[in-house]
């Protein structure tokens, strides 16, 4: 029926029948495909910062070794050696949240800007960003601070 009313009015224009949906996939396969790109870079990314951050974890747990054992000798507990490992590190972890919010925020809001439907980003998006990041660092930290605060302080000493 529409066919042929368009057929009456425009005869030397062919009829294209695009349903709505047809069209909205259309017009928003690059905003997909480029949000699965950023997904894995993301992933990619944090995967990359994870193993980073356990490489400087286990330099910095090695150089201390004896430190740690002369701290654990004279009387320092695990809790007391953890907390010192997890501190310096989550100090860092800190200065990169405060880094990293606003710019997050900035560039997310440059992105959302593009779209027909606004976006809002609250606060406590970037909160939630940052207690990831901050556990996500913790649990890479941990295995380093367990092994240091219950290792032997004798074997630390042993060669000094």
């Amino acid at each position: 029926l529409i066919e042929e009313e368009w057929n009456k009015l425009f005869p030397n224009i062919p009829f294209e029948h695009v349903d709505a949906a047809t069209r909205l996939e259309r017009q928003y396969k690059n905003d997909k495909n480029s949000m699965k790109l950023f997904t894995m870079f993301t992933a990619l990314s944090l995967l990359i910062s994870a193993l980073g951050l356990y490489g400087l974890t286990s330099l910095r747990v090695e150089q201390r070794t004896r430190e740690i054992g002369i701290r654990k000798v004279l009387g320092g507990s695990s809790t007391q050696m953890m907390k010192m490992i997890m501190k310096e590190f989550l100090i860092l972890v800190a200065i990169s949240g405060l880094i990293a919010l606003p710019l997050g925020y900035y560039f997310s809001q440059q992105i959302l800007s593009g779209f027909a439907y606004a976006i809002n980003i609250s606060v406590w998006d970037g909160v939630l960003a940052l207690i990831s990041a901050t556990l996500i660092a913790m649990l890479t930290i941990l295995f380093h601070a367990l092994r240091a605060a219950n290792a032997n302080p004798i074997e630390a000493l042993k060669y000094e």
